[in-house]
Formats: C-alpha cells, sequence, structure tokens
C-alpha cells in the first residue's frame, strides 16, 4: 500500500512538472515582458519576446553572457514609446543599457541605478522628465541629452 502510495505522489509530482514552462519565474524574462508591456512598439521590434519563450537570451536585441544572465539590453532608434520599468532592476548583471532615439517618456526609474554590473546607459534623444538619480553617477559612461525636461517635474 506504502509503494502504491509514493508512486501516486510520484506520478501527481511528475505531472505537475510537466506542466509548469521550463524557466517559470525567471525574474530576467518577467521583467523584460513588463517593460515590453509598457512600451508601444509600432515596429514590432519586440515582437519575438514572447512569453511562452523564456529565454531572454534567444529575444532580438538582448545579449546575454555564458551563463545565460542578460548583460546588454539595445534598442536605439527603435520609435519605442511609452515608460521604462523599475522592474529593469532585476537585470543584475545588465552592464549596457541604450535606448537612444525613442520616443521614451516619464521618469527615469532610479532603480535602473542601483544595477551593480551597469555600466553605461544612453538615455538620450528620448522625452524623459524628472530627476535623474545620482546612483547613475557612478557609470563610465553615461548620456542623458536631448531630453527636453529631464530636471523638471513630470
Amino acid at each position: 500500500m506504502t509503494s502504491n502510495m509514493s508512486y501516486m505522489i510520484m506520478l501527481c509530482v511528475a505531472v505537475i512538472l510537466t506542466l509548469v514552462p521550463a524557466g517559470y519565474g525567471n525574474a530576467e524574462s518577467d521583467a523584460l515582458l513588463v517593460l515590453k508591456g509598457s512600451l508601444t512598439d509600432p515596429n514590432g521590434l519586440l515582437n519575438n519576446w514572447d512569453p511562452s519563450s523564456l529565454d531572454p537570451c534567444l529575444w532580438f536585441h538582448v545579449t546575454c553572457n555564458a551563463q545565460k544572465q542578460v548583460t546588454q539590453l539595445l534598442l536605439p532608434g527603435a520609435n519605442l514609446g511609452g515608460r521604462l520599468v523599475p522592474n529593469l532592476q532585476a537585470l543584475q548583471n545588465l552592464d549596457t543599457l541604450v535606448i537612444f532615439n525613442n520616443r521614451l517618456t516619464g521618469p527615469i526609474p532610479a532603480e535602473i541605478a542601483t544595477i551593480p554590473t551597469l555600466r553605461a546607459v544612453d538615455f538620450s534623444n528620448n522625452d524623459f522628465c524628472g530627476s535623474i538619480s545620482p546612483g547613475f553617477d557612478r557609470l563610465l559612461i553615461k548620456r542623458f541629452d536631448n531630453n527636453p525636461r529631464l530636471g523638471r517635474p513630470c
């Protein structure tokens, strides 16, 4: 009787594990999908950022290291509109964030500046507003030019 019970429990666990997609709960893909949801993408640049493919290393404009951790997010001149999201803080191995020449608005989330590996950002030629977090001061490369409302209240 005990072996039948053990078998049933193992069978139930196996069935449940096959129903849960691989990578479920991946913080990096979750953060990028939240970003995608906050943006307008008239050119369909982010179309392959698909929730059913939870490996962001396979997505366009995302670069990963050998450990499959997101290290670069490169979206220059993509005609993207909308806002950046604080969830990008989950990209704890990000070293480069390039999003210049878009139509992004709102504040630049201070949480992005807390990413420990971040070395370079280019937020230029958008329509960001509000203050720039002092956390960005430590970066090697930081570009904020041509955001006429940056430094003023949103």
